[in-house]
């Protein structure tokens, strides 16, 4: 089945053929690359037309307005034609080749709506392996939670780190159902702050079942002055 890798941007061009070589370099290759931009400067079109050539898997849509990393997020999604769909930030990486690979086989193995990996914070692409976990590992990562357990499960661990969507492959008809819930005062609300947790909240809701697995698998770009640390269960 094909997986499909939304890649959101906006004038990135320092980072985003990092972030593409991350994607082309995985183990899996049934893959399609959806770079979705939002209305950038000439030179990050000229860098992705370069991506373009070197990579079939790759495909580009772009904005000739800004209209906000939900919208371009939303449209690589509507564009996209694989059975499951991943979304990774125009500066984020991939920990290791075989990211997409592990997520399939469980995803086919359990027969489950999605899963979800652990990810670090970086904040120098030369000094990736000194990088920072977002939090401490206290819950049990292993373990398939159904829809009777979801709610007390996201109670429980549902802070910045796994309330996000980039952190997880979906079915994508688990996205169209969950997208077909929005209104439009919902949206018009949240669409522009934090569209990673309202869309990962709406895959939860629509999910019959979801497993986090305790393999560190994204690696999530902030800057010095950006980075914080927060513990599982809180949001300090």
């Amino acid at each position: 089945p094909l997986i499909s890798v939304i890649v959101p941007s906006f004038n990135k061009e320092e980072n985003i053929i990092k972030s593409i070589r991350s994607i082309q370099n995985q183990s899996f290759k049934n893959i399609e690359i959806i770079i979705v931009d939002d209305c950038s400067s000439l030179k990050s079109i000229m860098i992705y037309k370069t991506l373009l050539k070197s990579d079939p898997r790759i495909r580009l849509f772009i904005h000739f307005k800004n209209m906000g990393v939900w919208r371009a997020r939303l449209d690589g999604f509507l564009y996209s034609r694989g059975k499951y769909v991943i979304t990774l930030d125009p500066d984020d990486l991939y920990e290791d080749n075989y990211v997409l690979e592990d997520l399939y086989n469980i995803m086919e193995k359990y027969q489950l709506d999605s899963v979800k990996m652990l990810f670090r914070l970086f904040d120098d692409y030369n000094k990736i392996d000194q990088s920072r976990l977002p939090f401490n590992i206290n819950y049990k990562f292993t373990e398939i939670v159904d829809n009777t357990k979801i709610s007390e499960y996201n109670s429980k661990n549902l802070n910045w780190g796994f309330g996000v969507i980039w952190n997880r492959l979906t079915r994508s008809d688990i996205l169209t159902k969950s997208l077909y819930s929005l209104s439009d005062n919902v949206l018009n609300a949240y669409k522009n702050y934090c569209d990673d947790q309202w869309w990962n909240r709406l895959a939860d809701k629509y999910s019959k079942n979801f497993l986090t697995i305790k393999r560190f698998g994204y690696l999530y770009y902030q800057a010095k002055d950006g980075l914080r640390i927060v513990k599982m269960g809180t949001d300090e």
